[in-house]
């Protein structure tokens, strides 16, 4: 368990980086990133999940409105089959989080 969720929150951390640099907050070493502060407030990941394609999606319209669509438009799909694959696992990590073990012992 504590590595799966260990590993999530590696997950969770490279979210939050995809956020800030979606919305334009570069990281400054030394420094608490406010955008980073505000993802992570956020506790529920499927929220957390439409933060980034709403980023995403103005982000992107940004270099769309300049005549890069073409160039975009791999980073685009990419980042929703991302989101996509994150949002099902959400299901699975709960299940790790917030799951018990107990023994039971049977005759045979």
């Amino acid at each position: 368990m504590g590595r799966a969720l260990t590993k999530w929150e590696g997950v969770e951390v490279s979210l939050g980086s995809i956020f800030t640099v979606l919305i334009g907050s570069y990281e400054i070493p030394g420094s608490y990133i406010p955008a980073v502060r505000a993802f992570g407030s956020v506790t529920n990941s499927g929220n957390r999940a439409e933060m980034i394609l709403h980023a995403a999606d103005a982000f992107f319209y940004h270099f769309d409105r300049k005549g890069f669509y073409n160039e975009t438009e791999p980073f685009k799909l990419e980042l929703k089959a991302l989101m996509l694959a994150y949002t099902g696992w959400i299901g699975r990590r709960n299940d790790i989080a917030h799951g018990y073990c107990t023994e039971n012992e049977m005759p045979d």
